[in-house]
């Protein structure tokens, strides 16, 4: 009775950041729709043909290191979008910053880590996730997505992306970097490495996408608070970070007419079950396996009031399409509270998804680097 009395209270948290959002003098789409329809036609490239229709890195460019108090490294990557062509010219840098641990485990780990809504920065995964994570002797890769912080688009305020088809190809951008960072890791930085994506609210929701593109390769993904897709700044206290007014003018000047075609590109560009099968289809026609040893984690908060309980049990349904035994871990508190928790909610069932995935491969190939 105690837990889910606090539960409540920390769910109250959320309302609150709720009323002062609609306030904020920076919303989403104040530009209007955009180009949407050749966010279409990526999408349509990409379901047909899987991560190859995005570029390889190339070419990763490292800056000086620095320590943390623990002892662990800490530096900056960059290199150009796999999407580049499909991006505003600022935009197509990606920044990561790598946190190594002192004492790396023999058998490697990279985690790859995406961003929140509205956390342009590297400091919270860091101190939260990432240095908690290295103290295991994991490393993490913290990307920071398209249009956020060093990446804005012309004319942008924060993380509020201007158009409806900038804020799909900040979803579409996100995985599809973070996948391919995937790539260069076993091509390039660590072979043996096993791939965990991860991230909380938007970032989990990403971090599940991506992992949905590694197909044929093992890895884990652990969403916390992740939605099932981008509805959720269409519901919830997020509704309130919305302009409307260019988005209904451009749509008759009937807000309704709008919300539903915003809802209607949603369901067809973000398409995350359809994409698994998909992915599940190309295989079988090669006579092969899309998720072959996937280890899919959903943390879901039970006074959430950023991103529904049918939302994030929505997530759990997808992850099970690569993962039929994919766990959903419900925890008591509401959003915020969920991730000021990380190291106690949050990391340790990243730990516990690195291990399920070692077990799964050992069960079918001899340990590599055990």
């Amino acid at each position: 009775i105690l837990w889910r009395f606090l539960s409540v209270v920390l769910g109250i948290l959320d309302r609150i950041a709720g009323v002062l959002l609609p306030r904020a003098p920076d919303k989403f789409w104040a530009d209007g729709f955009g180009d949407v329809e050749r966010v279409y036609r990526i999408a349509a490239a990409e379901r047909k043909i899987g991560l190859e229709a995005a570029q390889d890195i190339v070419q990763v460019r490292f800056g000086g290191t620095t320590f943390t108090k623990e002892g662990h490294s800490v530096r900056m990557m960059s290199f150009t979008s796999p999407i580049a062509k499909e991006l505003p010219k600022e935009v197509r840098e990606v920044h990561v910053q790598v946190v190594e641990p002192k004492e790396p485990r023999t058998r490697p780990v990279v985690v790859i880590h995406l961003q929140a809504t509205g956390d342009e920065g590297f400091s919270q995964r860091r101190t939260r996730v990432a240095i908690p994570l290295a103290e295991s002797g994991i490393t993490s890769m913290l990307l920071q997505i398209p249009f956020y912080g060093a990446r804005r688009a012309k004319d942008q305020r924060k993380h509020f992306t201007r158009t409806v088809e900038n804020f799909m190809m900040c979803a579409h951008g996100s995985y599809t970097e973070a996948a391919k960072l995937a790539h260069w890791v076993k091509a390039e930085y660590q072979p043996n490495a096993s791939i965990v994506f991860t991230g909380f609210s938007f970032g989990g929701c990403m971090a599940t996408y991506a992992a949905s593109m590694l197909v044929g390769e093992p890895c884990a993904v652990v969403s916390c608070c992740g939605p099932s897709s981008p509805h959720v700044v269409l519901t919830g206290v997020l509704r309130g970070g919305n302009d409307w007014r260019k988005l209904t003018e451009e749509s008759g000047g009937d807000q309704e007419k709008a919300e539903l075609r915003v809802v209607r590109v949603f369901d067809e560009i973000a398409d995350m079950a359809g994409q698994i099968e998909d992915a599940k289809k190309r295989e079988q026609s090669k006579n092969g396996a899309a998720y072959k040893h996937h280890v899919c984690v959903s943390i879901a908060a039970r006074d959430d009031s950023f991103v529904s309980m049918s939302s994030m049990k929505r997530m759990h349904e997808v992850q099970r399409a690569m993962d039929p035994s994919a766990e959903l871990s419900v925890v008591a508190g509401g959003h915020g509270s969920t991730f000021l928790r990380s190291k106690t909610v949050y990391v340790p069932r990243i730990l516990d998804a690195i291990d399920e995935l070692h077990r799964r491969i050992d069960a079918t190939v001899p340990a590599m680097n055990a």
